[in-house]
């Protein structure tokens, strides 16, 4: 019988901190044992050949091997433990600047450079970010090595814990140790190709009517994709036709320039390339002069860029299941305020903030602001449709794009995304931040091939030329 069941709810509450608390310790005590598997399992063999075959039975052979294994062991260990003192020591002298600041997706020189002892031999050395959304590289510095980081996910990280690890070149022994570095580093989205383009169209009913009483609508000329409720003889058979998604006529509305754009930022699953079309429209100054940005996890609102790019940034802290819980009161309270126009950004990965959305856009159809839900991806990974033996037998290789913030989203995922908003009266559309282009909902879901690269991660090579 499981014992955990039978533990009444506030023990299992008190518990569970302190199991992780042993857990982390006996990791942290892990990295000092000096032995690797490789070196106790050359150490038990040895140590046999030694004292058991060689000097019980008196065969030479197995005491010269035995010796010679028990030898190895023990230089690496000496070289191991006099290199990560000396690592030690110099870690904790060596400082960087006070802050970084880094892109996402791009490689950063964060301006830490340590040099090892090179008198000391058989040893190597290597440090990583104690953290897995950050990768790092070493690069030749003269004769010390510097850090170069490449960030997967915005955020503010208040201090650098770096993992520091020092093992012979037998791969006998090694010493895993930490240090921490007091330095704020803020890792803000990328933008990518969105520099270059319009993102949003901020525009609002028109004023040039017959009557105030008209309607803001004038021939049947505009298309979006089908709704419930919308009449059947406004669907465009043609285009259904060729791409197999419903699509209908609407009214052309007499616009003019908002007076008032909100902008919202949805937190989710791949959630960089929504974060980075964010950061894009406020830099473009497409908002305008009187604009307001909020996003998941933060209460505080944003009117000027550099408000907006710290709430983007800190916005990666927001628990997964609290996506888009603040929409719909963020609406509201724009509408109140005389917002006229709404951009939503979302993630390409459905998850728990895809139902709040769709209750948010059918709520806002009813009322006189007008919803734009933009997509963010880094390109759609399109469908392998051959037939599965050939899919195990023979496996393709994705063909290099050019160097991308992130990776691609499967197709299947965004079209679960877009099926969901569809249901909306909301205009929806799909922006690709690797290549800064726009596309309808229905070429992403009937042809997702013709806006993938088929893309993979680029290569170091490229990172560096990017750099």
């Amino acid at each position: 019988m499981d014992l955990l069941r039978l533990a009444p709810a506030p023990l299992l509450r008190r518990a569970r901190p302190l199991a992780q608390r042993a857990a982390r310790l006996a990791r942290r005590l892990a990295g000092w044992f000096p032995l690797t598997p490789l070196g106790l399992l050359v150490g038990a063999g040895a140590s046999a050949a030694l004292f058991v075959y060689g000097q019980g039975r008196q065969d030479l052979v197995l005491w010269v091997v035995g010796a010679v294994g028990l030898g190895l062991p023990a230089l690496g260990l000496l070289c191991t433990l006099l290199g990560t003192a000396a690592l030690a020591r110099r870690a904790g002298r060596a400082r960087s600047a006070d802050h970084l600041t880094a892109p996402c997706g791009a490689p950063t020189d964060t301006g830490f450079e340590l040099a090892f002892p090179a008198w000391l031999p058989f040893v190597e050395t290597d440090w990583r970010w104690d953290d897995p959304t950050v990768q790092t590289r070493l690069v030749p510095a003269g004769p010390a090595r510097a850090e170069r980081v490449t960030p997967r996910r915005r955020g503010v990280r208040p201090a650098i814990r770096r993992r520091f690890q020092v093992r012979d070149v037998f791969g006998l022994t090694g010493v895993t140790f930490h240090r921490t570095e007091p330095r704020d580093a803020h890792f803000t989205p990328s933008t990518g190709a969105l520099d270059r383009v319009h993102l949003v169209e901020g525009l609002a009913a028109g004023e040039d009517l017959g009557h105030p009483d008209g309607r803001p609508a004038g021939d049947l000329i505009d298309m979006r994709r089908y709704a419930a409720g919308d009449p059947i003889r406004h669907v465009l058979w043609k285009v259904y036709a060729r791409t197999r998604a419903l699509v209908v006529r609407t009214p052309e509305r007499a616009v003019s320039p908002a007076r008032r754009v909100v902008a919202y930022l949805v937190t989710g699953p791949d959630d960089e390339p929504a974060a980075g079309a964010a950061r894009a429209l406020v830099q473009s100054g497409e908002l305008g002069t009187d604009w307001v940005l909020a996003a998941d996890g933060r209460p505080e609102h944003a009117r000027t860029p550099e408000q907006a790019l710290d709430l983007i940034t800190r916005s990666s802290e927001t628990p997964t299941d609290a996506g888009a819980a603040g929409l719909v009161p963020f609406l509201e309270a724009a509408q109140r305020s005389g917002a006229l126009h709404a951009v939503v950004f979302v993630p390409p990965r459905p998850g728990p903030w895809l139902d709040r959305v769709v209750e948010a856009a059918a709520a806002a159809s009813h009322k006189a602001m007008t919803l734009q839900v933009v997509v963010g991806t880094d390109g759609v990974e399109a469908r392998d449709r051959r037939p599965w033996p050939l899919r195990l037998a023979v496996r393709r290789a994705p063909a290099l794009r050019p160097y991308a913030p992130g990776p691609p989203s499967p197709v299947e995922q965004v079209e679960r995304v877009l099926d969901a908003l569809g249901t909306t009266r909301a205009r929806v559309q799909v922006v690709d931040r690797v290549t800064g282009r726009f596309h309808d909902p229905a070429a992403v879901v009937s042809e997702a091939a013709a806006i993938t690269a088929h893309a993979a991660y680029a290569d170091p090579a490229l990172e560096e030329d990017v750099a």
